[in-house]
């Protein structure tokens, strides 16, 4: 018995036909060979930050404004990752392999409903999105 060894969506048997032979034989023969088709989730898909104080009026905490959120990228042939965008506030890191946590950062006293994308960086028609509801416990102007 010989190990296998998973790669993308095809089996590499050790001791075996190169994988590209084997799809050069799979050709030959008209068999197709899946396409690769990349995907990316995040992680969590939304949340709710805020982004000003909690507590009482006379004990003001001020709220961490952060938030970790995950991109994973399925069938990525380079292991690119995403880069990350947000319409408000700040992303540390801008870019990160698939699996890799990034930090969201919200800008003090804002609110509404916002959106954070991971992007593909070897597809960039494929992304998913963190729908993120900002708030603040004390009514601002604007809010």
């Amino acid at each position: 018995m010989y190990p296998a060894k998973l790669i993308g969506t095809r089996f590499l048997a050790v001791g075996f036909l190169p994988l590209a032979l084997l799809s050069a034989c799979q050709a030959d023969q008209g068999v197709a060979s899946p396409a690769t088709t990349i995907a990316v989730s995040v992680s969590p898909t939304s949340t709710s930050i805020c982004t000003g104080v909690i507590g009482e009026r006379g004990r003001p905490v001020p709220c961490p404004r952060s938030m970790q959120f995950t991109a994973y990228v399925f069938d990525d042939p380079a292991n690119a990752g995403v880069v990350w965008s947000a319409g408000i506030g700040s992303i540390s890191p801008t870019k990160s392999a698939s699996g890799v946590s990034v930090t969201y950062t919200a800008p003090y006293g804002s609110c509404g409903s916002r959106s954070v994308t991971a992007r593909s960086v070897a597809d960039a028609t494929k992304s998913a999105t963190v729908s993120v509801r900002l708030w603040h416990r004390y009514p601002v102007p604007g809010c």
